[in-house]
């Protein structure tokens, strides 16, 4: 709490003390609870007439508003409102804001994509193993999908239909009165008594070259997510790049970050689906061609040089 309220008051002050009619970037909140602090800051930007920028990083705030109470709405109309302008991840998430009346002209689309620093246009290796490489990579949380992962990986295992390997790289998080700890260890558990412990590696956060190793090494990258607050993952755009065959749900926008249906597939997130996917592109033999092209869609989809000729023209 302390933290918190130190890192509220920090920021408000900065608001207060900023030369007036700066522009003031906000990071929009996606819960109830987060819209009351958005509006403090809103109530400070006025005060000092900066040009309000809202960022919505995430799809989790069209459902808030959607299902919220009238303050919740209240306080998103005041917000969403007074901003000059509000930058969303997709065309998906333009109508998010039909039930506070927001207009049209002042939502801009700011795709996520990676910066040129952090492309190195690897060199793919052609795979010599037979072992087909799974991989998912984001946070340890039920509503990401990381158990539909390791329980589809169960399926195949007991079908016996390839050989295979599954890397689980991110963070748990406490969960239904679980902590974080709890969480790990439960998953450690099923592992054994699925008897996947020859195909199943837990890496926890990875960084840097290991990240881009483990990156290459995958043929597939799993994220069949259904979380509240999702927009568009980093995660599967890094999966493109290395040249994965990106397998999602079909959930708000994900379907629409893939090439879906011919180098990547969005589907309803279930062990079963999962594990069928995997099966079909196995049986195809398709599968170098697949990868190819997420390498290709990345290319012409994720350009560095159009978000950020965007951005400039934002905050200039």
């Amino acid at each position: 709490t302390y933290n918190f309220m130190h890192v509220m008051f920090s920021a408000i002050f900065t608001i207060l003390s900023a030369s007036k009619k700066s522009k003031l970037y906000i990071t929009s909140a996606q819960s109830p609870r987060g819209l009351m602090r958005d509006f403090l800051f809103i109530v400070c930007g006025i005060i000092k007439q900066h040009e309000i920028i809202m960022h919505v990083h995430g799809g989790g705030i069209g459902e808030t508003i959607k299902r919220g109470s009238k303050v919740t709405n209240f306080l998103a109309s005041i917000i969403y409102n007074r901003a000059s302008l509000i930058l969303v991840l997709h065309d998906f998430y333009l109508d998010m804001f039909e039930a506070i009346n927001i207009a049209r002209d002042k939502i801009i689309v700011l795709p996520n994509f990676l910066p040129e620093t952090e492309r190195s246009d690897p060199e793919i290796p052609h795979k010599e193993t037979k072992i087909i490489q799974l991989l998912y990579l984001s946070n340890l949380i039920p509503s990401k999908g990381y158990l539909h992962c390791l329980n589809a990986c169960e399926i195949m295992l007991q079908q016996d239909f390839l050989d295979f390997q599954i890397k689980f790289c991110g963070t748990f998080l406490a969960h239904q009165g679980m902590s974080a700890e709890e969480c790990k260890m439960e998953f450690l558990s099923l592992i054994q008594k699925k008897g996947l412990q020859k195909h199943v590696i837990y890496e926890g956060n990875v960084f840097g070259d290991k990240k881009q190793e483990i990156f290459q090494e995958a043929d597939f990258f799993l994220l069949p997510s259904s979380y509240p607050n999702e927009g568009i993952p980093i995660s599967i755009i890094e999966a493109l790049k290395y040249q994965c065959i990106v397998i999602t749900s079909d959930y708000r926008a994900l379907p629409l970050m893939i090439d879906n249906g011919k180098s990547g597939f969005a589907i309803e997130p279930t062990p079963e689906k999962i594990s069928d996917c995997i099966r079909e592109v196995f049986d195809k033999g398709n599968l170098e061609d697949l990868k190819v092209k997420s390498g290709i869609f990345f290319e012409k989809t994720y350009s560095a040089k159009i978000a950020e000729e965007k951005i400039r023209n934002i905050f200039s």
